[in-house]
């Protein structure tokens, strides 16, 4: 499996971000990505009004805080969003996640991606 742990240890900064107690770490095609220990997320980053149909955690969490270090890296100009985005899909369907779900969250990321908006990343 390309995380190198089956589970994601956090604590609760307020109503919606968390911060990692230890590091995530995911072994890529071709490089590995270490989340620190200390980084704030929102787990996915999923309007309020539709965690009834995307909750922000789940079987995703771990790509989604993945992909929340990318995006805070492509910020600072080390890394590219489009890139952060396909780690984030193939990730997703890593952890078997189901098909449309993945899908849905990518395009999300993509569209949020492409408006230059980071939407709920920390």
């Amino acid at each position: 499996m390309p995380f190198l742990s089956d589970r994601i240890f956090v604590e609760e900064i307020d109503d919606v971000r968390w911060r990692l107690l230890e590091p995530v770490i995911y072994e890529g095609k071709e490089q590995v990505f270490t989340v620190p220990k200390g980084f704030g997320t929102d787990f996915a980053s999923v309007p309020r009004f539709l965690t009834w149909l995307v909750p922000t955690y789940g079987r995703y969490t771990k790509a989604a805080v993945l992909h929340d270090w990318l995006w805070k890296l492509a910020d600072a100009g080390d890394f590219d969003r489009a890139d952060a985005d396909g780690i984030f899909r193939r990730a997703m369907r890593e952890l078997d996640v189901a098909f449309l779900r993945r899908w849905l969250m990518w395009a999300d990321a993509w569209k949020s991606g492409t408006s230059g908006s980071a939407g709920g990343h920390t």
